[in-house]
């Protein structure tokens, strides 16, 4: 199956909220230093925050009911869902490498198709980063930076998974078995507008992307208005705010299908250790080689589908 982790995603999701106990059941062996907003309307989250205090058992089972009743009435919303355009806005913090500021655009097809398109912003200006393209049968990532094109062929198992267990698995097709299977979810908190969903991650491969988030879930369409992720590292974060929702309206055909660039050089279903050589050798001198890993949900060595033979 794809996980989170085998997409070269220029995303990852989920997380925890300081003060919900979410934690406690199932926590990383390091805490992250980020708290999450106190209700789901509330300011940006900051990069600090203390231990949450106990939760009751009775506390802790009616989180659990309120929490299960919230993923079927959420699974029905999603099965709606035909097709999906969604614009957003992305901060990455980090200790070592400061603040950077993305934006982009996802488009979602049933049953199996994707288009995720990012942009840096540098200086008020958005500079073409990087586009992942699912077009039913293989994977494209486009990388604007090196020039270069890395093509993931799925099999037949692959395709069906391909947008349930994608890049953004909250935006659509979304299953609440497949869900519980993969994450630990809690609700946190709610208000007219939204809840706030604490989630942990269960598998070794989505726990190697994130450790934890925390999802806010606009309650008239049951899709995200706003996701903060938190690194393996526990201090480096991600925080997308989704805006622009066209749902069930036609979508260009077009932005699902692989296609070459003049110019670019095309990787066929390389290794994660051939992905990152070959984007190191296309920067050249001008970064030191292997210094800038990917934070949570970037691009790089150790993100791309498992290869099989062509």
């Amino acid at each position: 199956m794809l996980r989170v982790s085998r997409w070269m995603a220029a995303f990852a999701s989920v997380g925890v909220v300081a003060g919900s106990g979410l934690g406690q059941t199932q926590a990383p062996a390091r805490r992250p230093q980020t708290s999450a907003p106190a209700s789901p309307g509330a300011a940006a989250p900051t990069r600090k925050a203390e231990s949450p205090p106990p939760v009751d058992e009775r506390t802790q089972a009616l989180q659990r009911q309120q929490m299960e009743q919230l993923l079927v009435l959420w699974e029905k919303q999603s099965a709606r869902l035909t097709t999906l355009d969604v614009g957003f806005d992305r901060v990455d913090k980090s200790d070592a490498w400061g603040d950077e500021k993305y934006k982009g655009r996802a488009y979602f097809q049933a049953p199996n198709l994707a288009c995720i398109h990012t942009q840096k912003v540098e200086d008020k200006k958005a500079v073409d980063q990087e586009r992942i393209v699912c077009s039913g049968k293989d994977v494209y990532q486009y990388n604007f930076e090196t020039r270069q094109i890395f093509v993931f062929p799925l099999d037949k198992d692959q395709r069906k998974k391909a947008l349930e267990e994608g890049p953004l698995p909250f935006l659509f097709n979304m299953k609440a078995d497949e869900v519980k299977q993969r994450y630990q979810m809690q609700l946190l908190n709610q208000d007219e507008r939204a809840y706030l969903i604490g989630v942990l991650p269960r598998l070794k491969e989505d726990r190697a992307v994130f450790s934890q988030a925390f999802l806010q879930l606009n309650k008239k369409n049951f899709l995200p208005d706003r996701l903060l992720l938190v690194s393996p590292n526990g201090k480096d974060t991600q925080d997308y705010v989704f805006s622009g929702v066209s749902a069930n309206q036609k979508v260009d055909p077009n932005l699902f299908r692989g296609v070459k660039v003049a110019g670019w050089k095309e990787i066929y279903n390389p290794t994660p250790e051939q992905m990152q050589k070959a984007v190191d050798d296309a920067r050249g001198p001008r970064v030191e080689r292997g210094a800038r890993q990917p934070a949570v949900g970037r691009a790089g060595a150790g993100t791309a589908p498992a290869p099989r033979q062509r």
